[in-house]
């Protein structure tokens, strides 16, 4: 049987820690620190090969943790230059939960760069079938805007959460009665940049809804908005003037970070239609699923041959139940698992929320899931909508197909 060399590296910002490790566990070699540069990488390629030649090793497997961007580029380093020896070389990215809970069913209580190099290539070692890490070059470029998207996605509804909170506590009436959307830039201008409560009520109802106009967008009916606003200011409490102040400097400057990361969004969007046309699928057959989403689903699935079911795909994403039982007994309530990619969770449940609105199919089968219990009924049918499209996800990319709803065949 071949020796196999196995490879741990601890992968920080500016350093690496390595750990070289035998078929019986035994630790060859270890270098507690190293910079994170191609120096760093080519002291790792001349360890394996002065092992390799020392013990000969035919096989080489290399480990490293998942964790953020900081070990990619050792990685293509050593897929593009190789391990430095005439050897078979593997290259594993692993979750750093597994590695923890791994470290934690041993003895060790010392936490430091090495031991952790040593766990991660005694990791390796245990688990011959880890799925191998393969160049992402194609996808990564596609892969990093639509993670930027996620992020600035959630940027908006943070602030926008802020805004609310700092509207509410300027004149609670607006948040409360909601006479137009409060986040929107209409109540955010007439809120944070022109009146105060006070000047507000004196205002004259046409000038009120003059200035709705001059911000407000089609849809709105300049009268009535105006007459809503006046009555949610009439009964919000009155603050301090100072406090006010201070209030309508925030309410300005997080009306301004609102559009400026929509604008932002708007040009993410813009690139990543163009992103994904270098990459033809039949994702955007299916109603629902736009230019977005489709180079979401793309980017994160991968090479769709490293899944050989639905459900594989499902585990992956997180859309999986953990069972809880003991004996006789069942839990009724389970939870999700949290060890999964949440780029990939996050893009199958938001094209799930459009299919529910836009996919007649889908949005039956949201609507009797969610007609199903009594509570979490909207977290729970989406969910479950997302785990039924994970099988046509599965079906479109695998093979290719167009997505055809009236035939029996193309139903997931």
């Amino acid at each position: 049987m071949p020796k196999t060399l196995h490879v741990g590296v601890d992968v920080a910002l500016k350093t690496l820690a390595a750990c070289f490790v035998d078929d019986q566990g035994k630790a060859l070699h270890t270098i507690k620190s190293m910079p994170n540069t191609p120096e760093g990488a080519r002291q790792i390629q001349q360890q394996i090969a002065r092992l390799c030649q020392q013990d000969r090793c035919e096989i080489v497997r290399v480990g490293t943790e998942a964790t953020s961007v900081y070990d990619l580029h050792l990685l293509e380093h050593l897929l593009e230059v190789g391990p430095g020896a005439p050897v078979g070389l593997s290259l594993y990215r692993i979750n750093p939960r597994l590695i923890k809970k791994y470290k934690e069913c041993s003895t060790e209580g010392s936490k430091t760069d090495s031991i952790d190099a040593f766990f991660i290539a005694d990791y390796v070692r245990i688990k011959p079938l880890l799925r191998p890490y393969s160049t992402q070059s194609p996808l990564l470029p596609l892969q990093r805007l639509t993670r930027y998207r996620r992020g600035i996605v959630k940027t908006i509804a943070a602030e926008t959460n802020r805004l609310l909170a700092t509207i509410f506590l300027h004149m609670p009436g607006i948040v409360q009665q909601k006479p137009m959307d409060p986040s929107a830039p209409t109540m955010a201008a007439i809120v944070g940049e022109h009146l105060t409560a006070e000047q507000l009520l004196a205002t004259p109802l046409d000038q009120l809804a003059a200035l709705v106009a001059g911000h407000a967008r089609n849809g709105v009916n300049p009268d009535d908005a105006a007459q809503a606003i006046r009555e949610a200011v009439k009964d919000s409490f009155r603050i301090a003037p100072a406090l006010a102040d201070s209030l309508r400097i925030i309410e300005a400057t997080s009306a301004a970070n609102i559009r400026a990361l929509k604008e932002s969004l708007k040009t993410i969007d813009t690139q990543i239609e163009k992103s994904l046309a270098a990459f033809p699928n039949t994702l955007r057959t299916v109603k629902g699923i736009g230019p977005v989403f489709a180079a979401g689903l793309y980017a994160e699935v991968g090479n769709i041959n490293d899944y050989d079911s639905p459900d594989k795909l499902a585990k992956r994403a997180g859309l999986v139940w953990n069972k809880h039982d003991s004996g006789s007994f069942t839990a009724e309530d389970t939870h999700l698992t949290t060890a999964a990619n949440r780029y990939l969770r996050y893009y199958l449940v938001e094209a799930a929320n459009s299919l529910r609105i836009h996919n007649e199919e889908y949005a039956r089968y949201y609507q009797r899931k969610f007609n199903e219990v009594r509570d979490h009924q909207h977290r729970r049918a989406l969910v479950l909508t997302a785990r039924k499209f994970v099988r046509l996800l599965f079906v479109l990319l695998k093979e290719g197909r167009i997505y055809l709803p009236n035939r029996a065949s193309q139903q997931p």
